[in-house]
């Protein structure tokens, strides 16, 4: 049987003549990708023999693009290398830079398992799915350098030129219109993805002139190797910007070159996180605007500083600055992207929180609001005992639920919230106090409107038990029993006669009351665990119309019911060589099920085993514990083990050791005290000598060396309940010395700040 949207295809085979692209775009259009993949093989064979570039470009391309879509990434970007690529510039580049954009999709998308892979050094090619993540983005790099070099004639090509290959921008005309363009935010974007930087990248960003970044000099940057991975990537990325800047500056093309110095400005800002370096690129993009406030692309570099304001904190100033672009060139992308800013600074919004449960008459609601007269609440009662029974897995309503609840109700009660201006349109704090005197479980709707009306308008909700009871609930660890005490939250007194209920629950099940007691005069109860392991608990308390809810769980194991016999284990030291004795004592012991009763065993059999790092027996003693319950003795490391971590096991006990080769050193180095004090940002040079243990100096040789620095943190950080961030080591210098012939060497380095 032949399927009806086979019959093109079909004819084209039978008929032995290429399918045509309209004919191929259709099969795509279909999902039938295999189909497609081999008749553009059948053009890109006729392709090779022919001298149509062009036309070997998009064959290269296409099938690509649907072997990729097939599932064979690897595979195709294998393949797309191993051709011959078209020689004239404009194919010839789109092939480059769809092969470096593949190279990166790829190392994005298999993130995961690339970064598994090992470098394998071998001669010859390497399949790409050998690749490391390091080697993949150095590919992508390198077609990138050499699409770089034909820059100055790209240049002169409109971006429409490869529209056949790539899909062009939308940018206005005059902003982003050549293929240098295009090639330069498509390297600086590649470039600036962190993924691909190594950990000295991430590392030594301290070390760049981030004013000289943020400044740009084409003349430097002209001299900066782009294809050097030693060379930091935001450098790298800067020189671009500077390049492509100053190509548009000469040309008077003004809106090009202040849009590279804008993503110039935003590429800074990811790496470059500290509030000066963040205030620095607000400063320096804010001086470009008077020079080219007539262009309408301004208004775009005012409505990115006006993001960049309001996330610093000043909302006023940002919503000025784009008031000011909106209406310069309204109509245009720049104005529409201030006027979005205008309107998203001065939208009205609120948030509301409030306590689970709260004395009646106190401040238990809090409004965080801005652009706001006036907050409208609403306020039902809903039955405790109702509540409590519900199969829902939350233990009071939530979302639609409580929608459902107040549904067609009429509420208990209305009010406003009047709230102060805000005219620094951020989101300022009111304390709400609900006018409910009685005591119980309120559903609080808040809205922006005071009709109710759930259209342009926010909506929220909150829940409130109104109660003047407080409970404690806790669960002792060794035989589970819940203690719980309930007090008057006015006073701090006990509440004795209290009714306290002990609730189980199942997901998807009602819950069920397992058990009520009243407290006694000191406010407490005691729930035993016996017979209610492997359910779900939780506790409420009620004292006339008061109610007091643990919406904390509780959960009843099983206690352990066996004794424990076991051994505490000792070594001589951590670490042993082959042939060396480990020395070793162990202490027999048991504990009670409960783990309240400890003692040593005297006179017990014990087996004490030599465990290798595979948890192989090596050796193995059988010896009595003395009066004591001690039993010591020695084990010797055999050779031709496996190296690494090895144990020793008495009663279910283990003791860790290492077994290491090493090679005793024959000389030490060490360094001499200058008596000198160091300052940052200044040379230092250290002396030191090495020495043969016997006293001789070692007289040839190199020192390598490398200077940390660490962040050390005064002692009243811990003392006033500071945590400080982890203290991580840092290579700040790296180096060798040469030997003199008494021993002796220098160090030298700069401590910078």
């Amino acid at each position: 049987m032949v399927l009806p949207h086979m019959i093109p295809l079909i004819a084209v085979l039978l008929s032995q003549a290429p399918a045509t692209w309209p004919e191929i775009d259709k099969l795509v259009a279909q999902q039938q990708l295999e189909a497609a993949a081999k008749a553009v093989e059948v053009r890109l064979a006729a392709a090779k023999k022919g001298t149509d570039d062009a036309e070997l470009a998009r064959t290269l391309l296409k099938r690509t693009q649907l072997r990729i879509g097939l599932g064979g990434y690897e595979t195709a970007v294998k393949e797309l290398k191993a051709e011959a690529w078209p020689k004239t510039l404009l194919p010839r580049s789109a092939v480059q830079l769809y092969y470096a954009s593949a190279l990166i999709r790829y190392v994005n998308a298999y993130s995961w398992e690339i970064r598994q892979r090992e470098r394998v050094d071998a001669k010859g090619d390497v399949d790409l799915k050998a690749w490391t993540a390091d080697q993949i983005w150095a590919e992508a790099q390198k077609a990138y350098e050499e699409v770089w070099k034909q820059r100055e004639e790209l240049g002169a090509k409109p971006l429409g030129a490869l529209a056949e290959y790539l899909v062009p921008n939308d940018y206005p005309k005059g902003v982003r219109d050549t293929l240098r363009d295009a090639l330069t935010y498509l390297r600086a974007d590649a470039m600036e993805n962190t993924t691909s930087w190594s950990p000295e990248h991430h590392n030594e960003l301290y070390r760049l002139d981030f004013k000289a970044l943020v400044k740009g000099d084409p003349a430097a940057s002209a001299k900066v190797n782009l294809a050097d991975a030693a060379v930091h990537p935001i450098v790298r990325s800067g020189a671009m910007y500077d390049d492509l800047e100053a190509w548009h500056t000469k040309a008077g093309r003004r809106e090009a070159a202040l849009n590279a110095r804008m993503e110039r400005l935003a590429a800074l800002r990811n790496p470059f996180t500290a509030e000066d370096e963040r205030a620095a690129l607000v400063a320096d993009l804010e001086s470009r605007l008077g020079p080219t406030k007539d262009l309408a692309w301004s208004a775009a570099a005012r409505g990115l500083l006006a993001e960049w304001v309001r996330e610093a904190g000043d909302v006023a100033r940002a919503r000025t600055i784009a008031l000011e672009g909106a209406k310069a060139f309204p109509g245009t992308y720049g104005g529409m992207r201030c006027d979005h800013v205008v309107k998203s600074i001065e939208a009205p919004d609120y948030l509301l929180q409030g306590m689970e449960s709260d004395g009646p008459g106190r401040r238990s609601l809090e409004l965080s609001a801005r652009n706001l007269k006036t907050v409208y609440f609403r306020a039902w009662q809903v039955d405790m005992e109702q509540t409590l029974q519900r199969s829902e897995y939350s233990l009071l309503p939530q979302d639609e639920e409580v929608r459902r609840l107040i549904a067609g109700k009429a509420p208990l009660v209305k009010w406003a919230v009047n709230l102060p201006p805000t005219p620094d349109y951020k989101s300022h704090r009111t304390s709400v106090i609900p006018p409910l005197k009685g005591p119980g479980l309120y559903v609080i709707a808040a809205s922006a409107r005071e009709d109710f009306v759930d259209q342009s308008n926010r909506m929220v909700a909150q829940v409130l038990l109104v109660t003047r009871l407080v409970m404690t609930v806790r669960q002792q660890y060794v035989d589970g029993v819940v203690d719980v005490l309930v007090v008057d939250g006015n006073t701090g007194e006990p509440v004795p006669g209290a009714e306290v209920e002990l609730w189980a629950f199942e997901y998807g099940k009602p819950r069920t009351r397992v058990e009520t007691l009243k407290t006694d005069a000191k406010g407490g109860v005691k729930f035993q665990p016996k017979g209610r392991q492997g359910k779900n608990h939780f506790v409420t308390a009620k004292s006339g119309a008061d109610w007091a809810v643990e919406r904390q769980g509780l959960y009843f194991s099983v206690p352990s019911k066996s004794e424990v016999n076991a051994a505490m284990i000792y070594t001589d030291r951590s670490v042993y060589r082959p042939q060396q004795k480990v020395l070793w004592k162990a202490i027999a012991y048991y504990a009670s099920a409960d783990r309240t009763a400890f003692k040593s065993v005297p006179n017990a059999d014990v087996t004490v085993n030599l465990m290798d790092a595979n948890h192989q027996l090596v050796e193995s003693k059988k010896l009595k514990t003395n009066a004591f319950g001690s039993v010591a003795g020695e084990f010797t490391i055999p050779t031709g083990r496996l190296l690494g971590g090895w144990s020793i096991t008495v009663r279910g006990s283990s003791a860790y050791l290492r077994v290491e080769e090493y090679k005793r050193p024959t000389f030490e180095v060490s360094f001499k005290d200058t008596g000198a004090a160091f300052k940052l940002n200044a040379p230092v040079t250290l002396k030191g000598e090495a020495r043969y243990y016997f006293g001789l100096p070692v007289t040839a040789g190199q020192v390598k060396w490398r200077v940390m620095r660490t962040p050390q943190y005064p002692w009243w950080w811990w003392e006033w309940g500071w945590s400080p961030p982890p203290a991580r080591s840092q290579v700040v210098a790296a180096g060798t010395s040469k030997l003199q012939a008494d021993g002796s060497f220098e160090v030298g380095f700069k401590p910078e700040v």
